[in-house]
């Protein structure tokens, strides 16, 4: 098997109740997890492959809005 490296990138739409949006983005940006490897041994045998490491290198948050109801 050959070993890549590859930068994947997700965005999270994250509703939060705080006292103000620098607040609310401080606190989803340190609260909120790292991605974990979610395959099983039956998926890692089926597509014959294994996640080593997962690393976070960037986690920031913006466009903030203040949600009206």
């Amino acid at each position: 098997m050959q070993k890549f490296v590859i930068t994947l990138t997700k965005s999270y739409l994250v509703e939060i109740n705080a006292t103000d949006e620098e607040q609310a983005k401080n606190l989803v940006t340190f609260f909120t997890s790292d991605i974990s490897d979610l395959s099983n041994d039956d998926d890692k045998n089926k597509y014959q492959f294994s996640i080593e490491t997962i690393k976070c290198v960037e986690n920031e948050a913006f466009d903030c809005q203040t949600l009206e109801y």
